[in-house]
């Protein structure tokens, strides 16, 4: 989809990636200076969505975005990834965009979708299964090339099997920054949790939404997907036997 009148007039295009129900998903191109209320339109008619759809600009604090902002106003940057949902609020019948909100509630699980995790016994799951089968989740940001990475990941591997042997219900996915495969590969092999495939798009909208700013980053949630724990790492250094776990 575009919504460009005609090249020389775009100031700056932004792409912004979005997912919707029905498995719709795609780029739409706009330009920087499009108001949030007029890309709210856009999902509406041209996804022939419900008129109650919410658009989701990822990576945005819990509260309603100002629709009469430009993108380019509210820093929206290209491969900004955008949630499409039905729910209350979004769209009117007659096509005008009402604010647009994020309670940031289960950013998550939106957003690791209906696509594998990996597991090292191969039994894959999907994000939906770790409503049954877990309390809490984390989603630990790392990479093989990153020393402070290297030095933390042994200790996490450690709270971790304490956790598990006492009984927590809690799961670790880790979502790479790594540059190639094989480092991947390798890394991942020395920790005893889950993780996304190597290239996913999943690792980068995540730490894109989830504003991730260095890494090791441990982000703690609830089994519905809702975030507990931002500071997941430091709260591992202050209580590595995870006494104080889901550090709240």
């Amino acid at each position: 989809m575009s919504y460009m009148k005609s090249k020389e007039k775009i100031i700056m295009a932004l792409e912004i990636r979005y997912r919707a129900p029905g498995n719709k998903q795609g780029t739409l191109t706009v330009e920087a200076h499009t108001p949030v209320r007029l890309l709210c339109d856009l999902f509406g008619k041209e996804l022939s969505l419900d008129p109650t759809t919410v658009v989701v600009l990822s990576g945005y604090p819990p509260r309603p975005l100002d629709t009469t902002k430009t993108l380019q106003e509210l820093d929206i940057k290209s491969g900004t990834p955008v949630i499409i949902q039905v729910g209350a609020g979004g769209v009117t019948k007659e096509g005008r965009g009402m604010p647009i909100v994020s309670d940031g509630s289960d950013i998550a699980m939106k957003l690791l979708g209906n696509d594998k995790i990996l597991t090292h016994d191969k039994k894959n799951f999907k994000a939906a299964d770790l409503r049954s089968s877990v309390d809490y989740f984390a989603i630990y940001f790392s990479a093989h090339w990153c020393p402070p990475c290297k030095a933390f990941t042994p200790l996490l591997v450690q709270t971790y099997k304490t956790l598990k042997v006492s009984g927590k219900r809690f799961e670790i996915i880790f979502a790479t920054l790594d540059r190639e495969e094989k480092q991947w590969d390798e890394y991942w092999a020395s920790m005893p949790w889950a993780a996304l495939p190597y290239g996913d798009r999943r690792n980068q909208s995540l730490a894109e939404a989830l504003e991730v700013k260095g890494i090791p980053t441990l982000v703690i949630f609830d089994n519905v997907g809702r975030v507990v724990q931002s500071e997941g790492r430091q709260a591992v250094i202050t209580d590595p036997s995870g006494a104080k776990f889901p550090w709240k």
